[in-house]
């Protein structure tokens, strides 16, 4: 037996030139060759070929292993001389191999020839058979390049791929429509750069609208449907240069084959395969539709969200599986927030309501077939999407007229007769949708708001004023409106009859948001800016008279453009005039790429990353260490010393009525007076129990005392909780919810009731022994994270 090694160093393009090694192993015994190999890629093609100056005897392809091994079997003639090639990802070398003796192995070149010819539409001759020279490691791909470069005929790539040829596109003829090829009669299943082209091989490129039925591809049509779809549209959405056009033909063709492989559910295990299938069609879809800026593309998506809900609600029933049930809730949450995510962007109020009724019949069908928990969280998503319809329905937007540019500056001038009929519109669909949730059993935490959305179109403006004419708050909210929404892409501000109060009701309002430029920013403060943030400088006024503070805090929504590896650390903060910066809290909307926070008066203000870390919060606290780290980053907690947060802690009334403050921006009035003979002006809690009073979340442990330095009960904290809630609207809700702790007859009568509101929307949990324990102290670990999660509902 004759064994011979070769060693070949491949060169790769990567960031930089690096070189990796491809060793192969040939053993010949008699005529039976076996040629093993292994190289640096792992589950990429690799070919050979064995030929000499007349024809070619042996071709073979396969793909390396999970090691980059590789090997082929293979019988040559007794005492010939032959030559061969081993192509690995597209890299190649020829060699020579003998059976009749001879142990040496040299690289050669040889130029070899092989023909190809292209076929159209409906097989018309695009390119005639051709005869071209081949070189060395040369592809299928290759080889249609340069012909037709060689015969000036435009083209376009893709990757591995070729998209059109002679002006003739993939998808032209539908979304089974494209390009594909045969080399030698057979249709490889690999790309045209992936086949590496020998002497006399003969290549024809063809145009298929029937997914290659049509030209004879009967293996490649047996391979197709849903897999092949989503190879596909994977491999365009994830395309730079891709144009709308190809994503929604690719996503055509993704509803298309999936609805296909969802007709026929009889058993278990074909609904899992749906959910399943499912699954990669969402996440797929979702991650293209930032890429969709049409209302034609915006209709594909919400239709394909519909589509897939459609699927799992015949699956939904019969699947037993906890973890497989599991999934259909996720799945139909995402496609739920899917639709949410491009609804603003269609247009026609039918398309938009027609959608929303098939998504609420599809998701209550689902969350019947589910655990409780999983139902809740459907309904809750399928509350956001009909709250977004209401909003839709309530958008004005400004008109060219109604808007002056002078120089980087909008100044847009609102017309209020123009907003009753869209005012009338959304409190007439808020109340039929909540006959339809009624009707569906879908339980609502609180009210559908009702808003008006003011539309200002800012392009890019460095500055926008708003001016809403006398009286315009007082007659919106007459019409029974909640909130008036200012949104512009500087600044979005949402106004509620008590943000200034009485006196704003028939005074004109100015709102000003303007970029600041670095040059007006002390030099002490730009070391704390990041170069992604932009500052906004925010102004308002009643008759051209400045506000200092509002009667109730205002949510304002301020662009961040910068990285965001977790949203939940972006924070917005206030920059003020001595170049210090203050955390304020916030909440970033990956949608519109923009930080939500609350504030009681204007200011200058920016986003950015904020981390807060302890080191005292071991293993014992991984239920806890999130939230308070978001929330010291935040601005609304401190830790007890640099680095220590003292979780175990208990926290005292004074600090919980500082934090709840702080976090909703509550500030007492100068002229309020306290009745606690136990808070003196001169503490550091004294403005916190003030505001806490004077927004009516906490009273005394009498009416003359407050006992600032007791300590705090998790049912006191309920309590207070509660109330934020109830002052935005929230819906009590009933004593069954108690029955989530067995020590529910332990909760005092008059915390029963907050008990009850704060467990149904998951802000208090119970103990591990699944008891509520209403009269221990509450920790600072415990009191953080159920702030956490008021904050997050309120935000959210």
């Amino acid at each position: 037996m004759k064994k011979i090694f070769l060693f070949v160093l491949l060169l790769m393009f990567i960031a930089t030139p690096v070189f990796a090694s491809m060793s192969v192993d040939i053993e010949v015994n008699q005529t039976q060759v076996t040629l093993s190999g292994t190289s640096s890629y792992k589950n990429m093609p690799v070919s050979i070929r064995i030929f000499d100056d007349y024809r070619s005897y042996y071709i073979d392809q396969g793909l390396t292993d999970e090691n980059g091994d590789f090997e082929f079997n293979f019988m040559l003639d007794e005492n010939k001389e032959y030559s061969g090639k081993v192509n690995v990802n597209g890299e190649a070398k020829v060699f020579e191999v003998s059976t009749n003796g001879n142990d040496v192995i040299l690289p050669i070149i040889i130029k070899d020839t092989a023909y190809i010819s292209i076929k159209g539409y409906n097989g018309q001759t695009v390119l005639s058979k051709t005869k071209v020279e081949v070189e060395e490691g040369d592809t299928v791909l290759d080889i249609l390049k340069r012909v037709l470069e060689q015969n000036d005929i435009d083209f376009e790539t893709r990757g591995g791929y070729v998209k059109s040829i002679d002006g003739l596109s993939e998808f032209d003829h539908g979304a089974k429509s494209g390009w594909m090829f045969k080399i030698n009669g057979e249709f490889p299943d690999i790309g045209m750069d992936d086949v590496e082209v020998g002497k006399d091989d003969n290549i024809v490129i063809l145009y298929t609208t029937d997914l290659g039925a049509d030209v004879g591809n009967v293996y490649y049509v047996e391979q197709t449907g849903l897999e092949r779809a989503l190879e596909e549209a994977d491999e365009i959405f994830n395309d730079e240069d891709a144009t709308e056009e190809e994503i929604k033909n690719a996503i055509d063709s993704l509803i298309d084959n999936f609805s296909k492989d969802s007709e026929d559910i009889q058993k278990e295990a074909d609904a899992k395969k749906v959910v399943s299938n499912a699954v990669e069609v969402i996440q797929l879809i979702d991650k293209v539709k930032d890429k969709i800026y049409t209302e034609e593309g915006a209709e594909k998506i919400a239709e394909a969200g519909a589509e897939i809900l459609q699927a799992l609600k015949k699956s939904a029933g019969k699947i037993t599986e906890v973890k497989t049930r599991e999934k259909v809730k996720d799945v139909t949450v995402k496609a739920i927030n899917t639709v949410l995510n491009v609804v603003d962007k269609i247009q026609e109020q039918k398309e938009v309501d027609g959608l929303v009724d098939s998504i609420m019949d599809s998701a209550v069908k689902i969350a019947k077939e589910l655990e409780k928990e999983h139902a809740k969280e459907i309904h809750n998503n399928v509350v956001k999407l009909i709250q977004k319809a209401i909003e839709k329905l309530g958008t004005e937007r400004l008109s060219q007229h109604q808007i002056d540019k002078t120089g980087d500056k909008i100044v847009a001038q609102v017309e209020v007769d123009k907003l009753f009929e869209k005012a009338e519109l959304a409190v007439e669909k808020a109340k039929e949708m909540e006959n339809k949730l009624a009707e569906n059993n879908i339980e609502l935490n609180r009210s559908l708001e009702k808003k008006i959305v003011i539309e200002v179109p800012s392009g890019n403006a460095d500055g926008v004023e708003i001016n809403l004419p006398s009286g315009a708050i007082g007659s919106m909210l007459s019409k029974n409106i909640d909130k008036a929404v200012i949104k512009t892409e500087i600044a979005v501000f949402h106004v509620t009859a008590k943000t200034f109060g009485d006196k704003a009701r028939d005074k004109k309002i100015n709102f000003k948001a303007n970029k600041v430029e670095l040059t007006e920013i002390p030099d002490d403060a730009k070391l704390k800016i990041p170069e992604n943030s932009i500052v906004i400088d925010l102004d308002v006024a009643l008759d051209n008279e400045a506000i200092s503070y509002f009667e109730e805090p205002i949510e304002v929504s301020i662009p961040y453009t910068g990285e965001v590896e977790d949203s939940e650390k972006i924070t917005v903060f206030l920059l003020k005039d001595d170049g210090t910066v203050e955390a304020v809290g916030g909440e970033y909307d990956a949608v519109t790429k923009t930080a939500k926070f609350m504030t009681n008066h204007f200011s200058k203000y920016f986003a950015k990353i904020s981390v807060k870390e302890f080191t005292d919060l071991n293993d014992n606290y991984d239920w806890a260490k999130k939230s308070i780290e978001v929330m010291a980053g935040k601005g609304f907690i401190n830790g007890k010393a640099e680095g220590i947060f003292a979780p175990e802690a208990n926290i005292t009334r004074a600090e919980f009525a500082a934090i709840v403050t702080r976090m909703l921006k509550y500030e007492a009035s100068d002229s309020i007076a306290i009745p606690f003979e136990d808070v003196h002006k001169s503490s550091w809690y004294y403005k916190a129990v003030a505001a806490a009073y004077q927004n009516g979340l906490v009273n005394g442990k009498s009416s003359k005392t407050f006992d600032p330095d007791g300590k705090i009960t998790r049912q006191e904290v309920a309590t207070i909780i509660a109330k934020v809630l109830k002052s935005k609207s929230f819906k009590q809700a009933g004593q069954k919810e108690l029955d989530l702790f067995q020590d529910k007859e332990n909760i005092a009568e008059w915390a029963k009731s907050s008990v009850a509101l704060s467990a149904k929307l998951e802000i208090v949990k119970g103990t591990d022994d699944g008891t509520f324990a209403p009269n221990k102290d509450a920790s600072r670990a415990q009191a953080s994270v159920m702030l956490y999660r008021l904050y997050k509902l309120l935000m959210n």
